[in-house]
Order: C-alpha cells, then sequence, then structure tokens
C-alpha cells in the first residue's frame, strides 16, 4: 500500500530572494574594487620589477657586445620613428625580448617606438635632446598594454604610467653628485633628480600633481624593494 505525502516542501518567496540578492550585491560592491586594487597592486609590482631587471639586462648585454663603457652611450636623432625601430631592433632590442616592437607618431621632433612585452605591460619610448651631453631615452611605462596610449602622453600619474631613464654617456648636471657621473649609460628609475632623494622626498613628488610630474614614484617603489607599501599615494 503506498501512502501520499501531502506535506508540501517550503520554497524561498521572492521578498526573501529579492533580500539575499541585494545583501550579495552589497558586499560585492563592498569587495571587488578592493580586489580589483589588489591586482593591479600585485602586477604592477612583479612587471615593473622585471622590466627593470630585464632592460638593465639588456643594456649591459648590449654594452658588452659593442664593446662600449657605460660614458661610451651617445644618442643621436634617427630623423624618423621607423629608423629608430630599426636601430632599436639592432642594439638592445637584441637582448630583449619582446611580443612586438612598433613605430608610433614623434614627440615633436623627436621618433619614438612602442615596445610590448610578453607579460602584457608596454613601454612607450622616445629620446630627448638627442645630439646633447643632457640626452635620455625615457621609457613611459604601463603595467598594461590596454592603458598605454596609441599616441605618446608626456605624463605620469604613478598608477598607470611610470617613468625609467637610459641616459647618454656623456650625461653631466652641475647640481648632482660628481657632476652625474655614476649615471651616465645607466638605466634607472624615475629619472636622474630622484636618485639620491630620501623616501619622504620621494612620496611628496609621487603624491604631487600630474602637472608636476610625479616623477619619484617608479624611484620610490624600487626603495620599498619593488613594493607598493601603504602610504603609497595611488593604491
Amino acid at each position: 500500500m503506498f501512502y501520499k505525502n501531502n506535506k508540501r516542501k517550503k520554497a524561498f518567496t521572492l521578498a526573501e530572494v529579492l533580500i539575499t540578492l541585494s545583501i550579495i550585491g552589497v558586499i560585492a560592491a563592498m569587495t571587488i574594487p578592493t580586489l580589483v586594487l589588489n591586482y593591479q597592486r600585485n602586477i604592477t609590482e612583479t612587471r615593473m620589477k622585471a622590466f627593470y631587471s630585464n632592460m638593465t639586462q639588456a643594456v649591459g648585454q648590449w654594452l658588452a657586445e659593442e664593446h662600449m663603457e657605460p660614458k661610451d652611450v651617445y644618442f643621436q636623432n634617427m630623423g624618423s620613428s621607423d629608423n629608430f625601430v630599426t636601430w632599436w631592433n639592432n642594439n638592445i632590442g637584441k637582448h630583449l625580448t619582446v611580443s612586438n616592437v612598433e613605430a608610433i607618431a614623434k614627440v615633436g621632433s623627436f621618433p619614438a617606438i612602442r615596445l610590448t612585452m610578453l607579460d602584457g605591460s608596454a613601454a612607450n619610448v622616445y629620446i630627448n635632446n638627442p645630439n646633447n651631453k643632457s640626452a635620455a631615452m625615457h621609457f613611459f611605462w604601463y603595467a598594461e598594454r590596454r592603458f598605454c596610449p596609441e599616441r605618446f602622453e608626456n605624463a605620469v600619474d604613478g598608477r598607470r604610467a611610470f617613468l625609467f631613464t637610459l641616459h647618454s654617456g656623456n650625461y653631466s648636471n652641475e647640481n648632482l653628485p660628481n657632476k652625474g657621473e655614476n649615471y651616465k649609460g645607466r638605466f634607472i628609475t624615475s629619472m636622474v633628480s630622484t636618485q639620491a632623494q630620501s623616501r619622504e622626498a620621494l612620496l611628496q613628488d609621487c603624491g604631487g600633481s600630474i602637472a608636476n610630474g610625479r616623477y619619484g614614484c617608479t624611484r620610490l617603489i624600487e626603495v620599498d624593494g619593488w613594493k607598493i607599501k601603504s602610504d603609497y599615494p595611488w593604491f
């Protein structure tokens, strides 16, 4: 003999479902921005350190192959961005593995190129003041290629864009110890003026307005052991 169970299973009401979804939405709204920020912080730390290490090695290998010392590094005006691509591929680029090197619009009269790295980061590069003792190859580096502008933007915000510099071998600056001798032909974070700054000065520089550069941000992260610490202004 079979007996029918007339007990009805209790289900959630529409109101209960809506309340639950609302709670999940509030929690998501509170936690997702933090998760995204942590992700951006982590990939910035990891990729920035890798870029600095790889570029430093590439410059060193280039100098060794050409039998040059850092003081022998010299940058001339290459005329066009296409010529800059050729120069890069035949020199430093031989020792740096990237996914793409391409010509982009000039920065004023100076040719510029874009490097896209294997890890998804990218850098827009140009030579400032070629044929001059203060010549420098500036790298505006982005942790994610999607943030790298198609046309060169001379802006460092310390969150998406960061500055690296390779100075010429005849670089000289009367305001620096030993006239900046230690930075000739070297690949460095930020720029020469930030290298001797205290952490407090770098923190203040990094926390300033975009109009003033925020050039100290890259150097600050290097000083902090390639970590973006809790008092860093933009994460």
